[in-house]
């Protein structure tokens, strides 16, 4: 069931309350009725309906929660204008197959589909209308033309075409240019006016989409009012924008009237030119005048370049005004101008001048500084106090004032420090870390100030690395062909041990375990080198470095060894083993390490000879080889027991050494003497000394060691034929030798150093 139904012409509905019902709130099929100031809402058809009427009037009605707010159908000529159409299941307003309708000033919001929707209907007027927040478009326009939408308020829109982007630009006294976008191609259209009644219209594309319309024939300084329109040219539907408004351009203001001739003036200032010292003080006098007149009362203004100026008043009775310029406090000398200015008046023109000065620095008090220590040494990392003493020159101390230190390397406790009441500022210099001996500039300066000059100082550091040195050393300087030696490494730095520093080791040939390694509390490091299986006697070269780091400064050390064959080391350890015993059986020290060390390598070098032993056989002497090096023949000479043993040897090289061992049942070893083809020899510095037959200039030399019951007896003798070394004991009577004296030999061991020795062929 409806609301309200009327079929006849010329009705009134008004303040009507259509609810609930189950089809339209009001349905209206007439010609020339009014609809006004109802309420209709919740009705399951449209709130109001209007089917093929004219010529009605709604308004000011409200519709809410119905299926439409309010529909026209196959309905022209109508006006629908202040109507409130919200919340409703559909559209808002619906026109359907409706023509020449004027729909205007209505409210369409929050509707589930449409606010306005236009369905095969056209010529119509639409304007005003706000359609905001409806679900899916604010108007909704399907084969519907030549419609007119003006002022509408909206979200966005379904085929009709927008606007945006008015703009006024080029504004001048007489024009201005007016434009806009569509989302269609389409025409453009201006009207204008000085009210929002317009009363002009403008014309320009009519196929575009970017469109401008430029306005002439303006009055300046005008407020125009004016909107845009467009109609697309594939519906004809047309949409006016809102009223905008822009104002011309102002004409120029008139030139200003000439004012009446003013007075020239003049402006003198005495003196003109001046000098002062450092924030000293002078008395200018400015005096202005106008046709030679003095001029009273007048306000001159003053400005000076640098310094102060004193509060003035108006010229005097004379024209005459004066201030006080005080000087800047400067260091060098600057130039300054004053200036004294007469802004004129209605009376008097304008004038101004100036007084140019020269500011001269106050004479300086002279200053010195005392650096100590003037120059010193570090170790990276150390650190020395330095102290700057600052005096006048009266030699006063300067109290409070600033130190500025810097340093061309390393790093300063303090950039600056204050001088204390004995003028002393101190800092710690910390040495950086070198590689290489470094010299470092320390600087002391004091900047000076307006009383004191400045000074400076310097102290000259040397930063070095600590030195160190690497030394290696083994039990012996031969290895049996693949057997192995173990070997120290000290490092020291200025003699004291060097720990937790890491070593690394290497040989020319065969290995060293392990490859690097720490030093130990005592600077030592330990390794094995595991020798090559050599089938003859090789030289190899065991190397130690330390790299150093940023307090220490690098070391290498080297250590010379031989791989020797089985046969010879067993030669070799045969002929220590003798040399031991024999000392121990005279009684004697034995041989300290580095004299078997020493052995042992001119063992190596194939500079030791022969090893002999010289013994009583049936009270007769005989000689007895131990050791006897290839190319290298002995026998025994004459003896005469307690007075002379000889012994020849023969060589095919140079340069021998011959230890003899002599009992002193054979040959007394109080006193004795030897000789070398009967010419005394000189005695050798030490053992090592007699090992090197090349050090002294090609003259044999021999050493005694003595013992208790023996003595052994090293020659060294440089160059060979056949020669005979004669070891001479004091005189003394034969005496009978028993059986068991017979068992004490005389172990002469010929120890001769050979060095290589090839003279060159003449010619």
């Amino acid at each position: 069931a409806g609301g309200i139904v009327a079929y006849s012409d010329r009705v009134t509905l008004s303040g009507n309350t259509c609810e609930n019902n189950g089809g339209h709130g009001i349905y209206l099929s007439s010609s020339g009725s009014v609809v006004e100031g109802n309420k209709c809402a919740g009705n399951g058809g449209s709130g109001i309906y209007l089917y093929q009427s004219e010529n009605c009037i709604l308004s000011m009605n409200t519709t809410t929660g119905n299926s439409n707010g309010i529909a026209l159908d196959g309905s022209n000529r109508n006006t629908l204008s202040g109507n409130t159409v919200e919340n409703n299941q559909g559209t808002g307003i619906h026109l359907y197959s409706s023509s020449n309708n004027t729909i205007s000033g209505n409210t369409v919001g929050n509707n589930s589909w449409t606010g306005i929707s236009l369905d095969s209907s056209s010529y119509n007027t639409l304007f005003g209308n706000t359609a905001r927040n409806n679900s899916a478009y604010s108007v909704y326009l399907d084969f519907s033309y030549y419609n007119t939408f003006d002022d509408l308020t909206y979200d966005n829109l379904y085929g009709l075409l927008t606007i945006t982007g008015v703009a006024v630009t080029g504004i001048t006294q007489n024009s201005a240019t007016i434009t806009w976008t569509t989302s269609e191609y389409s025409d453009s259209r201006v009207d204008y006016g000085t009210s929002t009644s317009y009363g002009f219209s403008v014309y320009g594309a009519e196929n575009a989409k970017s469109h401008s319309v430029t306005l002439t024939g303006l009055s300046p300084g005008t407020t125009y009012h004016f909107q845009v329109s467009s109609t697309d040219n594939e519906n004809n539907n047309t949409l006016i924008t809102f009223d905008y408004t822009f104002t011309t351009s102002s004409p120029p203001p008139p030139p200003p009237l000439p004012s009446p001739p003013r007075t020239p003036t003049s402006l003198s200032i005495v003196p003109s030119t001046f000098e002062l010292t450092s924030g000293g003080s002078i008395t200018l006098t400015a005096m202005l005048t106008a046709e030679n007149a003095p001029l009273s009362g007048k306000t001159i203004t003053w400005s000076a370049s640098k310094g102060n100026l004193s509060a003035t008043s108006g010229t005097t009775e004379n024209g005459k005004v004066t201030v006080i310029y005080t000087a800047p406090s400067v260091t060098a000398a600057e130039n300054v101008t004053i200036t004294a200015s007469f802004a004129g008046d209605a009376t008097y023109e304008p004038s101004s001048t100036a007084s140019v000065g020269t500011v001269y620095a106050a004479p300086l008090i002279p200053t010195s500084i005392t650096l100590s220590p003037s120059s010193f040494r570090l170790a990276p990392g150390d650190s020395q106090v330095l102290t700057a003493v600052l005096r006048d020159s009266g030699g006063n101390a300067l109290a409070g004032k600033p130190i500025i230190w810097s340093a061309t390397a390393g790093s300063l406790s303090a950039a600056s420090t204050l001088t204390d009441n004995s003028g002393r500022a101190s800092v710690v210099y910390t040495a950086p870390g070198v590689t290489a001996p470094t010299e470092v500039i320390i600087a002391a300066s004091f900047p000076g100030d307006g009383t004191y000059a400045a000074s400076s100082e310097n102290s000259v550091a040397i930063v070095s690395p600590i030195s160190t040195s690497l030394t290696i050393t083994a039990l012996s300087l031969v290895v049996e062909s693949g057997g192995s030696l173990p070997l120290t490494a000290l490092l020291l730095a200025e003699n004291q041990p060097l720990g937790e520093r890491m070593l690394e080791w290497s040989a020319s040939l065969g290995t060293v375990t392990p490859a690097s390694v720490l030093t130990d509390g005592s600077g030592r490091a330990s390794a094995v080198y595991a020798a090559p299986v050599c089938e003859n006697a090789t030289p190899v070269t065991i190397t130690v470095s330390f790299p150093g780091d940023n307090r220490h400064s690098a070391a290498t050390a080297t250590f010379s060894l031989t791989v020797l064959p089985y046969q010879t080391v067993r030669v070799l350890e045969n002929l220590k083993e003798n040399l031991q015993q024999a000392a121990a059986e005279f009684e004697a020290p034995p041989l300290q390490a580095e004299n078997l060390l020493a052995l042992e390598n001119a063992f190596v070098r194939g500079s030791l000879g022969a090893a002999v032993t010289i013994t009583l056989v049936a009270e007769k002497p005989g000689l007895s080889k131990g050791y006897e090096r290839e190319g290298v023949r002995t026998r025994l000479g004459e003896v005469v027991v307690g007075e002379r043993i000889e012994i020849v040897v023969e060589s095919d090289e140079n340069f021998k050494t011959v230890l003899i061992n002599v009992g002193s049942e054979v040959l007394p070893v109080g006193w004795l003497t030897v000789l070398v083809d009967n010419n005394p020899i000189d005695l050798a510095d030490d053992y090592l000394d007699v090992l090197d037959p090349t050090n002294d200039g090609g003259r044999p030399e021999y050493l005694i060691l003595k013992g208790g019951k023996g003595a052994q007896i090293l020659v060294s003798i440089p160059y060979f034929s056949a020669r005979v070394i004669t070891i001479r004991g004091p005189l003394a009577a034969p005496t009978r030798l028993t059986p068991a004296l017979v068992a004490v030999g005389i172990v002469i061991v010929v120890v001769i150093l050979l060095l290589a020795f090839r003279r060159r062929r003449s010619g």
